[in-house]
């Protein structure tokens, strides 16, 4: 007959109040991340590639420098104070997006991206081109650039608004490697 309670073992405290945290947030001070994804297309099923949704960095609210002191993350994407996500921790991406494209989008990021996709249009891509989308994974851990040809279309498409889905398409890459050695992973999520 306990009165109190016990929170998840996920669960973390800022302040007075108790949030989940996923796996992105558990190894933000560990591990660099990015997103890549499709444009949101339901009716083309011959629509190509992949795109850059979130370049590679660390998420949390600390920037790791390897032999340097830690210093706040400009482009962290969730406040260490309250928890609350941050809707646009990487504002040059989304000025770039929607002058490029003359759209509106208005969050970024890689755990917005991870949570959000596909919730402004209300709709997914369909018949995804997998090993399009680990080529473009590949060519931007190589810094290769991306495919052009994969975003070409977003200008003149009558539903550019969809095809963005309200993120960041990232055409002027960084170079994601940084560190000598740098172990790189990729995960892929699919329907």
């Amino acid at each position: 007959s306990g009165t109190g309670f016990s929170v998840e073992d996920n669960c973390y405290a800022y302040g007075s109040t108790y949030k989940p945290e996923g796996l992105l947030q558990q190894y933000a001070d560990r591990m660099r991340f990015s997103a890549f994804g499709y444009l949101n297309d339901p009716t083309d099923d011959n629509r190509d590639g992949g795109v850059l949704r979130a370049r590679q960095k660390y998420v949390g609210p600390n920037l790791i420098r390897p032999g340097q002191t830690t210093i706040a993350n400009p482009a962290k994407e969730w406040d260490p104070s309250t928890g609350i996500f941050v809707t646009n921790p990487d504002g040059t991406d989304v000025t770039d997006t929607n002058t490029d494209f003359g759209v509106a989008v208005t969050n970024s990021g890689v755990i917005n991206y991870v949570n959000k996709f596909g919730q402004e249009q209300r709709t997914y891509k369909r018949r995804d081109p997998v090993s399009e989308l680990y080529y473009g994974v590949l060519r931007y851990l190589k810094n290769q650039g991306p495919v052009p040809a994969w975003t070409s279309a977003i200008s003149t498409d009558a539903n550019k608004t969809r095809l963005v889905d309200g993120f960041p398409v990232i055409t002027r890459w960084d170079d994601p490697v940084q560190f000598a050695c740098q172990r790189n992973f990729v995960l892929g999520i699919g329907d």
